[in-house]
């Protein structure tokens, strides 16, 4: 039995244009000025203690129901140092923290430092904000000592949505760095 032959080619719909689609693999959203990176550190974490590092908020308004955007949280990148101990660091992620105090934000940087675009998120770094409750675990990553890893697996915040990062790590005075990499459609 032969296949009836569509009269029209496949078309793309509009999320699979570049300027809709979520799939990023070439980087069409930091060609497009959606993509921004929101680093952390780095800096030194006095504490063999869980403690909170970052935070993304995709806030419920962001200049009106029409600006409303999602956040595609796509690479994360860990790294820890001690040289006189131990500098493995376990990141975590957590989403939907309950989050207590707001401080000033941090303005994360767009992937295309010519767009004119500017990133709807609220980003946080640790001293910033206080947390009441981190949220439903999501991920973990360790970074040994001297070395970094990548995580590209990918998250979606919706508006409304955030996303905490915490680090623990098992030599006191540890120096960390991590980087969230997000685009916003």
């Amino acid at each position: 039995m032969a296949l009836p032959i569509p009269s029209q080619p496949n078309l793309p719909t509009p999320s699979q244009n570049p300027a809709n689609s979520i799939l990023d693999q070439f980087n069409r959203q930091t060609y497009l000025g959606n993509a921004y990176s929101f680093p952390i550190g780095p800096q030194t974490v006095n504490s063999t203690a869980e403690t909170p590092i970052g935070l993304i908020v995709n806030p419920l308004t962001s200049g009106g129901a029409q600006n409303l955007k999602a956040l595609f949280n796509n690479l994360r990148t860990t790294a820890s140092d001690n040289a006189s101990g131990d500098g493995t660091s376990f990141f975590r992620y957590y989403i939907n923290p309950t989050i207590a105090t707001l401080g000033t934000q941090t303005i994360p940087v767009n992937c295309r430092p010519a767009s004119n675009l500017t990133s709807v998120s609220n980003c946080y770094v640790s001293g910033q904000f206080t947390v009441s409750a981190n949220g439903t675990l999501w991920r973990s990553i360790m970074a040994g000592y001297s070395a970094i890893d990548d995580s590209a697996l990918l998250l979606v915040l919706d508006p409304g949505q955030s996303l905490l990062i915490t680090v623990e790590c098992v030599t006191s005075g540890s120096q960390i760095i991590n980087a969230s990499s997000f685009y916003e459609i």
